[in-house]
């Protein structure tokens, strides 16, 4: 093999390694799950964006304080900073929509500059993990643990107002699971 041969079979196969590392990092992240983009117009709260496009979307996978509970106005703030007008993001695959949900918000992943948002809000206590409709598995985990630490480090709504992210409080049964209350009294 002569000398250029020798080299070119070096670019080739180095071409070939990174792209399957950029592939891989891809999948870890969720990204490669859905190639559709779209570009914010709005964020309408905590969890929930707007889309140029004028879908709305509810971020899969957390639920955030609404209205005047504790938290509200600061989780809607970090969101904002994190998914200003404009930005393009990644669309995960859909959960479908919620058929309570009068305005059919469709609940995905949203993924800003590489990261997972509905993760990131999670770690920094502004949302906490909520599972419906059930993100993916390899999600759940990754949720869970992070809301386990930003509990334990009282990160966020954490430290500031713990019983607007707390699932054993009972105004979030009495909204989420109802049937828990009859259950515990």
């Amino acid at each position: 093999m002569t000398p250029i041969a020798h080299a070119w079979f070096f670019v080739v196969v180095g071409a070939c390694l990174v792209s399957s590392a950029m592939t891989l990092g891809a999948c870890r992240s969720g990204q490669a799950e859905q190639s559709e983009i779209a570009e914010m117009a709005a964020v309408e709260s905590g969890d929930v964006v707007r889309l140029e496009d004028g879908r709305r979307i509810r971020l899969l996978g957390v639920d955030a304080p609404d209205g005047e509970q504790c938290h509200a106005l600061v989780s809607k703030r970090l969101l904002q900073r994190l998914l200003p007008p404009g930005t393009h993001v990644r669309l995960g695959a859909s959960a479908g929509s919620n058929p309570e949900e009068p305005s059919r918000v469709l609940h995905r992943f949203i993924f800003a500059r590489g990261i997972n948002v509905s993760l990131e809000l999670v770690e920094r206590g502004a949302v906490t993990a909520y599972f419906h409709p059930a993100p993916e598995r390899r999600w759940r985990a990754e949720l869970r643990e992070a809301a386990q630490r930003a509990h334990e480090a009282n990160v966020g709504a954490w430290g500031a107002c713990r019983g607007t992210l707390d699932a054993s409080y009972p105004w979030r049964l009495e909204r989420r699971a109802p049937d828990l209350i009859e259950r515990r009294g």
